[in-house]
């Protein structure tokens, strides 16, 4: 990652209308995971492969953009990464789309190995094991995007950022997660990024009574601010004789 960016946004109905779709578009071409079965991953020991599962489910694509966001606002996190990719020819990540919901490899693995037929329910111990290798395995996965991406777009929004007494707040635990990743991930040179361009293609109630009960501190102070104005100049700045990145970091005053 070479730099990161706070942006604070809310799209309008007509600029959704303008860029989802093709947001979808992109954002499945570049999605490539085989979502593998468990059994051909079970050794005779009845152990399973955990880096072939690993890389199954999260596959290691190519991104120039990590868009970390609310899953409350994955339709606007597409609606950048369709103008990212309309306007400036970008490849941008967002799990959701790209690698689709873990609590689908989480369900699988919890009907394999949890479930109990005689009672009908699932095994509370064996369930708190299974999470926990699926969470892994997905934070180990947005760490490496993460490294691999040359800028990280933050998605700042009140479904994502709470202000309590002059701080910073969130009630998910991945943004929790993702932000503090990304100001402890080595800043890489432009250089490293770049010589890959050459090579590559561009192509419920419940549930939110339980979120809220979370809160994380949240540390955006690494991230640069930037608004829908900053995304206007860019795209009026831009032109196709330079690499489009380099125009948004001349204009935010960073390289």
């Amino acid at each position: 990652m070479y730099k990161g960016f706070n942006l604070t946004i809310q799209f309008s109905n007509q600029e959704i209308e303008n860029f989802y779709d093709h947001g979808v578009s992109h954002l499945n071409s570049i999605s490539s995971r085989t979502r593998s079965g468990l059994r051909r991953l079970v050794y005779e020991n009845k152990t399973i492969n955990a880096s072939q599962l690993e890389s199954d489910w999260f596959p290691d694509i190519y991104a120039d953009v990590f868009v970390s966001h609310s899953h409350l606002d994955e339709k606007s996190a597409i609606t950048l990464s369709g103008f990212l990719n309309q306007v400036f020819g970008l490849n941008c990540f967002v799990d959701s789309i790209v690698w689709h919901c873990s609590d689908e490899l989480q369900q699988l693995l919890d009907t394999e190995f949890c479930f109990q037929p005689h009672t009908g329910n699932y095994n509370y111990s064996l369930r708190n094991i299974t999470t926990t290798h699926v969470h892994i395995m997905l934070a180990a996965s947005l760490a490496k995007m993460m490294n691999k991406t040359e800028c990280l777009i933050f998605l700042n929004t009140p479904n994502s950022v709470k202000i309590q007494d002059h701080l910073n707040k969130t009630q998910s635990a991945w943004l929790y997660f993702e932000t503090g990743m990304s100001s402890w991930i080595r800043r890489a040179p432009l250089a490293e990024y770049r010589s890959k361009i050459s090579t590559r293609k561009y192509t419920d109630h419940f549930e939110k009574a339980l979120n809220e009960s979370f809160e994380y501190p949240l540390d955006l102070d690494h991230l640069t601010s930037i608004d829908k104005n900053d995304l206007i100049k860019w795209q009026e700045k831009y032109n196709k004789e330079k690499y489009p990145l380099d125009v948004f970091y001349k204009l935010q005053s960073i390289g």
